[in-house]
């Protein structure tokens, strides 16, 4: 192994030659590079600012929206693919959830299908929510909901380009209350959003419940919920 300095004056150093050691250290080298690569491809996931539900884009997806909210960090933003999506969404931190359309756009640059459409689990809507004034249940399609400790600083979800469709939730009583879209001590805007069939069959049409776009706020300030 031959040591050779180069440039003028320069301390630096390579190495030359076969041993057994330059070998070993380019056998290391290349393997640190392999691992390093494989972290940083799955790690693309979590710090991503802009990823997607659905394959429509080229960016990190997954396969549905509420794996998507508990995988990426505050602030940023989920484009979902058209399609329909069997599920409830509990959300907890500042977030964009964006409907694109099939070329992964949306406004007038969208083509192909469009409007991704979230409508009720197989099994029903179940409680994900508890009302600020009597603490009943509410099945939500979507809850935004700023934890109890960062009231102070509520959260703020802007939703875009959905359709939330209530069919089939399987609520069998006059309880929990179906919402579409609820925002508890939340802020955030609702654009271009369709809420439907957010209603129980007629057989419990006296129960009175069920509601498109429900916003509460005030339960740690010593005021009456609103």
């Amino acid at each position: 192994m031959k040591l050779h300095r180069y440039g003028h004056g320069s301390a630096a150093s390579i190495l030359t030659g076969d041993t057994k050691a330059t070998k070993a250290l380019r056998l290391n080298y290349w393997f640190l590079l392999v691992v390093a690569g494989i972290v940083l491809s799955f790690s693309s996931f979590a710090f991503s600012a802009v990823v997607a539900v659905g394959t429509c884009t080229n960016l990190p997806f997954y396969a549905n929206i509420q794996l998507a909210v508990n995988s990426i960090p505050a602030g940023s933003t989920i484009k979902i693919c058209p399609g329909t999506y069997p599920e409830q969404v509990l959300i907890t931190k500042n977030m964009t959830l964006l409907g694109v359309a099939a070329n992964g756009l949306f406004g007038t640059t969208a083509a192909g299908a469009n409007n991704p459409v979230i409508v009720s689990p197989t099994t029903g809507v179940v409680v994900n929510a508890n009302d600020l004034v009597d603490a009943s249940g509410i099945a939500a399609q979507i809850a935004v909901v700023t934890p109890t400790a960062q009231v102070a600083t509520p959260i703020v979800v802007n939703i875009s380009n959905l359709t939330v469709d209530g069919s089939n939730n399987l609520i069998a009583g006059c309880s929990p209350d179906l919402v579409g879209i609820y925002y508890q001590n939340a802020n955030g805007t609702v654009n271009h959003v369709v809420t439907r069939f957010q209603e129980l069959p007629p057989s419990l049409f006296g129960c009175q419940i069920g509601l498109a776009i429900f916003a509460q706020s005030g339960y740690t300030s010593g005021e009456p919920p609103r």
